[in-house]
């Protein structure tokens, strides 16, 4: 793999401005750039790029909350891309 690059199938390192070690981890204490995120920042968060109702949706902090009953929640992507997940958190 090239400088940057990590693993097998030579992925880029996405970490801030540190480098990642050779199973893509971030070092020094450093995390992923965003929008990436999840293990050797291969994952890519499309709400980054999207356009969302409410920004408080998608600002990377759990501790956000709406207090308002949200009924439907519309998210209407940049381009198109092949969904496999969704990650949402509630609380009492």
């Amino acid at each position: 793999c090239s400088a940057g690059s990590f693993g097998r199938t030579c992925n880029k390192c996405r970490c801030g401005n540190e480098p990642c070690d050779r199973n893509g981890r971030c070092v020094n204490g450093s995390s992923c750039s965003r929008p990436w995120f999840a293990l050797g920042c291969q994952y890519f968060d499309v709400a980054a790029t999207a356009k969302v109702a409410s920004l408080r949706l998608t600002d990377h902090d759990d501790k956000t909350c709406h207090t308002f009953g949200v009924k439907m929640i519309t998210v209407d992507l940049a381009y198109p891309v092949a969904y496999t997940w969704t990650r949402i958190v509630f609380s009492d």
